[in-house]
């Protein structure tokens, strides 16, 4: 893999790449979900893809290897992942998102230039206002990806509900939850409360290039049923339902 430091607000992204950035070979953008890393992407990274395909992931600021800033908010996050698009000066390319990184990608979609195609993996498009209830199911661990303070005890658990169940979960996850900038939480919530993002539900009906739909089958957080609810017009093949995944299918 080639690491590469991305400038953003006088600090830095962390990404990696599977090939030289010069390659000729199509790429593929990966972004990882809240309190998360780019290392929910290592069997990605790491699998045949890498034959034909380059394929970039990274750490979103306070993430990961990537640095932490002094405040946080939706337009911050998607300036970062624009950031690193231009950064990279690719020519074509087709761009995925888990959770909270399928959300920066609606946020971004009319600035994506040269972008193929979104996919969006177990990211509900969030409306305006930010009424979630048909969107999300019912957990209350959830919360726990929005406030600052949490009971480290309850990690287990949410690791639970991020995963299939305890031998499909990530090694790394409850490290990643705890070295990601814990102020970003509360500080992504507020801007959501106070309406700063854009609707993303007509940012979907919007697209004019190919969306692919993933949500894991046995999800926890998100409610599978408020996917074919949305008008997606570009919608590529149907919602793909992965049997066996919940939270983070990719893994």
């Amino acid at each position: 893999m080639q690491k590469l430091n991305i400038p953003f607000q006088n600090k830095n992204i962390t990404a990696y790449s599977s090939i030289e950035l010069n390659s000729k070979a199509p790429s593929v953008i990966f972004i990882h979900g809240n309190s998360m890393s780019q290392k929910i992407w290592q069997k990605q990274m790491e699998s045949s893809l890498t034959n034909n395909y380059q394929l970039i992931s990274f750490d979103l600021p306070g993430h990961g290897e990537s640095d932490n800033l002094t405040t946080y908010d939706v337009e911050i996050f998607t300036n970062a992942v624009l950031a690193l698009v231009n950064h990279l000066q690719l020519k074509g390319y087709i761009i995925a998102g888990n959770s909270l990184g399928g959300d920066l990608i609606l946020q971004a979609s009319k600035q994506l230039n040269n972008c193929k195609g979104i996919m969006l993996v177990d990211t509900p498009p969030l409306p305006k206002p930010g009424d979630m209830n048909k969107a999300l199911l019912p957990n209350p661990l959830a919360g726990m990806f929005f406030s600052a303070d949490y009971d480290e005890a309850n990690l287990p658990a949410l690791a639970n509900a991020v995963f299939l169940n305890t031998s499909t979960i990530a090694d790394f996850f409850i490290n990643d939850f705890k070295w990601s900038d814990k102020k970003f939480r509360a500080e992504l919530l507020a801007s959501v409360i106070a309406g700063n993002y854009n609707d993303e539900v007509v940012a979907a009906a919007q697209l004019q290039i190919p969306l692919a739909v993933v949500v894991g089958k046995q999800e926890k957080i998100v409610n599978p049923d408020y996917f074919p609810t949305l008008t997606l017009p570009t919608l590529w093949n149907k919602i793909e339902l992965i049997d066996n995944a919940a939270h983070c299918p990719q893994w």
